[in-house]
């Protein structure tokens, strides 16, 4: 049986994501030195095996159970420039109609009310509203 080494023994510098994983790993651990670690140390590790990979598209737990595993962490949503969506209001009705603008940075988006009024929103105060706009 012949064994397959990638990279040479004693030179971790040869395999950069298995260092850059050591290296966010120790970061995490400093960051949670005045914490919980045992409470901090299984969020951060489902984190990690519930993060998907560039190479792949899935995460580890997926490619190992199958499945996404649920976690706190709500799932990133995306929208596009002219789609449709509800937006998340405090006053008054509570889902209204909108329409994006363009996006406000990662996680915020510039939408067009249904009063003409442009707003900022955050990611989670939008949801698609698709094809159906009987609401």
């Amino acid at each position: 049986m012949a064994l397959c080494v990638r990279t040479p023994p004693y030179h971790p510098a040869s395999n950069g994501m298995a260092e850059r994983g050591v290296q966010t790993a120790k970061n995490s651990l400093r960051w949670m030195s005045g914490q919980n670690v045992d409470c901090e140390l299984p969020r951060y590790l489902l984190m990690q095996s519930n993060t998907p990979r560039l190479s792949t598209g899935k995460s580890p737990a997926e490619l190992l159970v199958g499945r996404r595993l649920r976690t706190q962490i709500p799932p990133f949503r995306k929208f596009h420039p002219e789609q449709r969506v509800w937006e998340r209001r405090l006053t008054g009705d509570k889902w209204k109609p909108a329409v994006v603008l363009t996006t406000g940075g990662q996680m915020c988006y510039k939408i067009l009310q249904d009063n003409g009024v442009v707003a900022m929103r955050h990611v989670y105060q939008l949801l698609d509203r698709g094809k159906d706009d009987s609401k």
